[in-house]
């Protein structure tokens, strides 16, 4: 598991998850099994002092509804 801070770039507040990968730019994620989809916009490696930080990704995502999310997809789909 990775130890990651997710960065909301709309609300600005941060908090911490564990993921079993890290996603790519353009990916999205749901948190638990709740409704909370984001949007990856960026990832960043922590490497400084690996020792003593508290995480060892930054993810700035932006959080996005379920519907946004579906549509994505088949816009893709259909653009295929």
């Amino acid at each position: 598991m990775h130890k990651v801070c997710l960065h909301d770039l709309i609300t600005r507040k941060s908090f911490l998850a564990d993921l079993s990968t890290i996603p790519a730019v353009a990916e999205t994620i749901q948190i638990d099994n709740s409704q909370r989809f984001y949007l990856i916009h960026g990832v960043t490696k922590n490497i400084s002092d690996q020792f003593e930080a508290s995480h060892d990704f930054d993810i700035y995502v932006e959080r996005i509804n379920k519907e946004y999310w579906v549509n994505s997809l088949l816009d893709k789909m259909q653009n295929s």
